[in-house]
This record gives C-alpha cells, sequence and structure tokens, in this order.
C-alpha cells in the first residue's frame, strides 16, 4: 500500500515516538526528551488527531453518506482495536484466572470504545495493561462530533469549526499547561480531551477550507511564540496541524515509501504498550533501555505487520462494499 504523498510516514513515525516515549516511565525512568509538562510522545499523538481531522473531512466531503461514512470509520478503528483486545484478555485470564470478571469487563468496554486500561502487571513501574487505547474513543467520539456539525453547520461549517479552535485555544492560553494536565487526569485521561478534539477539528478545517493552508508559516510562527510564552499546549494547537498536514501533502522519495509494506502505524500503536510490558517483565526494568527498545520494537513491529495483513487490510477492503450510488440513483 503506497500513497503519492508522505502521510504513511507520518502516522508511522508518529506512533514510533510514543512507543519510545512510553519505554522510560515503563522502566521506572525519566524521559529525557520530555516537552515539559508533556512526554514527547504527546507530539505523536498529536500528529495522529491532526492528520485524522484532515483525512476523516476529506472522506466525508467525497461522500457525505452518514451510514458509509460510519461503516467505513468502524472499518478503521474497530477490527484492529477487537483482535488486540481479545487476545489480550485471553493471555490475562490464562495467567491469572481469578481474575477473570475483571478480564471480561477489560473486554466489553474495549470493544464499546470504553477504555479499560487493566492492571495486570503489579510487578512493574507501570501497571496497566494497555494504556494508550485511551485515545481511541475520543478519536471516535471525533467522527461522531464532526458528522454532527457537518449536518447541523452545513456551510456555516468552516465558521463553527473556527469558533471551536478558538475556544479551545483561548481556554488553553487562560491556564497553564499543568492546569490542563491535572483537569485531564481528574477525567481519567493522560491529556485534556477538548483539545486533542480542536486539533482533530483543526485539521478538518484545513480539508475544509484549503485556503488556510497557504500560511502554515505564520501558523509555526505563531506557535513558536506561544511555546516560547509557556504554552505548550496552545502552541502544538496551532503550529502542529499546519504544519504536519503541509508536510503530508509532500511527496518526499523515502517518506512516500513509508507503507510500502502496509499501514502499520495502528497496530503499533495498539500493540505496542502490552509489548514493552512484557518485555519489562522478561528482562527486568534496569535492563538497558536500548535492549528494551530493540525488543520492543522488534516484537511490536512483527505484530503490526500481521495486524495489517491479517485484520486491518481485510477489514479495510469491505469499505468497497460501501460505495456511492450512480448519479441517477442520488437524490
Amino acid at each position: 500500500m503506497t500513497h503519492n504523498n508522505n502521510f504513511d510516514a507520518i502516522r508511522l513515525i508518529a506512533a514510533l515516538t510514543v512507543l519510545i516515549s512510553h519505554q522510560f516511565p515503563l522502566t521506572g525512568r525519566t524521559e529525557p526528551m520530555a516537552l515539559d509538562p508533556y512526554r514527547f510522545g504527546t507530539v505523536g499523538v498529536v500528529a495522529f488527531f491532526s492528520i485524522s481531522g484532515y483525512l476523516v473531512m476529506t472522506s466525508w466531503a467525497r461522500d457525505p453518506r452518514i451510514v458509509a461514512f460510519a461503516v467505513k470509520r468502524l472499518l478503521r478503528l474497530w477490527p484492529g482495536l477487537a483482535v488486540v483486545t481479545l487476545v489480550l484478555t485471553v493471555l490475562a485470564i490464562c495467567f491469572q484466572p481469578h481474575r477473570w470478571s475483571e478480564a471480561m469487563e477489560f473486554l466489553r468496554m474495549n470493544l464499546v470504545f470504553v477504555q479499560r486500561g487493566g492492571n495486570y502487571f503489579q510487578a512493574n513501574p507501570i501497571a496497566i495493561l494497555n494504556g494508550p487505547t485511551w485515545t481511541i474513543p475520543i478519536e471516535a467520539f471525533c467522527y461522531f462530533a464532526l458528522v454532527i456539525a457537518a449536518l447541523m453547520f452545513r456551510r456555516a461549517l468552516p465558521l463553527a469549526l473556527i469558533a471551536f479552535v478558538v475556544l479551545v485555544g483561548n481556554y488553553a492560553r487562560s491556564v497553564s499547561d499543568a492546569s490542563l494536565i491535572e483537569k485531564a487526569q481528574a477525567m481519567g485521561h493522560p491529556t485534556f480531551a477538548p483539545w486533542l478534539i480542536a486539533i482533530f477539528m483543526f485539521g478538518a478545517l484545513l480539508s475544509l477550507w484549503p485556503r488556510l493552508q497557504r500560511p502554515w508559516p505564520i501558523f509555526v510562527a505563531i506557535g513558536l511564540a506561544a511555546l516560547w510564552a509557556g504554552h505548550s499546549s496552545l502552541a502544538l494547537l496551532i503550529a502542529a496541524p499546519p504544519l504536519l498536514i503541509w508536510v503530508g501533502q509532500r511527496s518526499w522519495p523515502i517518506f512516500q515509501q513509508a507503507g510500502r509494506f502496509g499501514d502499520f502505524s495502528y497496530g503499533i500503536y495498539l500493540w505496542a504498550w502490552p509489548v514493552q510490558q512484557s518485555v519489562v517483565a522478561l528482562i527486568g526494568k534496569d535492563a538497558p533501555i536500548a535492549a528494551h527498545l530493540f525488543l520492543s520494537i522488534s516484537i511490536t513491529v512483527a505484530l503490526a505487520a500481521i495486524s495489517w495483513h491479517m485484520v486491518e487490510k481485510i477489514a479495510l477492503m469491505q469499505k468497497d462494499q460501501v460505495r456511492r450510488p450512480p448519479e441517477s440513483q442520488r437524490g
């Protein structure tokens, strides 16, 4: 699967960034690459939401049928999530059968996009079985919110998206980054959900209103000024979507080949954490970080390849069954 752009490469880099960033807290270490007060992996999550907003809005504009849109989005998110959730549930029951009911709760909730991490690695610095899946319900909510907004505001949708992004941006400017994280953790998430939704919607706006893509250097400059002023959240909201979408639209020789063997980014995101937790349990948290990363990346990429070719790719092929009706049958 190759595309004549850099989007596959950005997603792949984002997934690996999240993996590498998580390796430090999972082994009880302090991350050297942290963007105070965020871990560097947050940048990877921001990249996912920025690009997702842009591509999902493009898909909706091309085929604005609610059921077709929902089926396509479900085929992208659910099969890979379902398989990793089922596998982890089975392993949890095998190793800790006395926690059967907790494992079944983990399975039920994650299958309906309600995140449950599961505390099964009690001897590790962090006990959670699969942490990063907290973003998937937020991603699904973004799809739902985008369609509702499109139906409600129609031609005024760009103005509605601008209003929402500005509202969240102003809130992020008025409080500290630490306050946003504190509020997020009180809600059970590592990162403030409305902020991620605003990043998604900014990406959607850039698809809906392409003229906003041209002054991307201005957005980046404003973002850098916000970063200099100590507002990391505002800086990422302003600068990341325009910059990443500009890069994604390019076609650089090495980057455009990132999806040559498949789109492994989602699989890496889903499998990395449980693989890393297993490696920590196997070789110990005090083993060299390079050894942890080598084993974790190797195993995770292999599982992501299997996930793509045996689950995700097959599911996405079903999109062909959700075609636009012929012109003569459209209302």
